[in-house]
């Protein structure tokens, strides 16, 4: 994203991840991701960020836009932030790509 004229954002389309489409959804009891807390970052290799954050709600979990003590799992794509990375290191979060 970038930042715009009047104090607006302007968002450039990304493109859509290189795998799209071309793996099956993953499938499991609606309880089965209970519990546990999730971020999401970087660019994931068959589905977009939000339609993982589906998924997860879908199964019970919880997704997060930010890193804090409470998340249980990141889920990590390409080009995640170095900063948002360091992060989950440090905090010994449990790492799915």
């Amino acid at each position: 994203k970038k930042r715009g004229g009047g104090g607006g954002f302007h968002f450039t389309p990304r493109p859509p991840p290189p795998n799209y489409g071309n793996k099956d959804i993953p499938k499991g009891d609606v309880t089965c991701l209970e519990g546990m807390k999730f971020v999401i970052t970087g660019v994931l290799d068959s589905l977009e960020r939000e339609e993982m954050a589906i998924l997860c709600s879908q199964h019970g979990g919880q997704v997060v836009g930010s890193v804090s003590g409470k998340v249980t799992h990141a889920i990590i794509g390409e080009e995640a932030g170095a900063t948002k990375m360091a992060k989950i290191r440090s905090m010994n979060i449990t790492m799915m790509t």
